[in-house]
């Protein structure tokens, strides 16, 4: 036959005293259940926790991922007006050395070859099936 309850005896050394402590059995199993149930809590908060932590290291590293982007692009935008700056005032010198020596009529294509090649008449075909690019 099982037993009812468990009997534990507390000795005390103060007073020299002896205690019997009687605990049902449905007692101890509910002190079981409450441990099993505590500890699954523990390891639930333990995982949520390290998981906002690893959350947590990423999004510091976008942030100085993108803070570090942003200095890259404020510099690049330096060095974009920086030269746009000096490309300026090439166009601007080249122009004034163009028009000092006389070179300014050749101004109206982008390469300046349109006015510098002679012009030839075009001769109306005999051909009728000659291609378009002979005429």
């Amino acid at each position: 036959m099982k037993p009812a309850a468990y009997t534990f005896f507390v000795a005390s050394s103060r007073k020299g005293t002896f205690r019997k402590i009687v605990v049902p059995v449905y007692v101890l199993h509910l002190l079981a259940i409450l441990a099993v149930v505590g500890g699954i809590t523990v390891l639930a908060a333990a995982g949520s926790y390290t998981r906002m932590l690893w959350k947590v290291g990423n999004y510091n590293a976008l942030r100085r991922q993108q803070d570090t982007l942003k200095h890259n692009y404020e510099q690049l935008q330096s060095t974009v007006q920086d030269t746009n700056q000096r490309l300026n005032s090439l166009q601007s010198l080249a122009t004034e050395v163009a028009m000092t020596y006389g070179f300014m009529r050749f101004r109206q294509s982008p390469f300046g070859l349109e006015n510098a090649l002679p012009r030839f008449p075009r001769v109306a075909s005999a051909c009728s099936r000659c291609p378009a690019w002979v005429i």
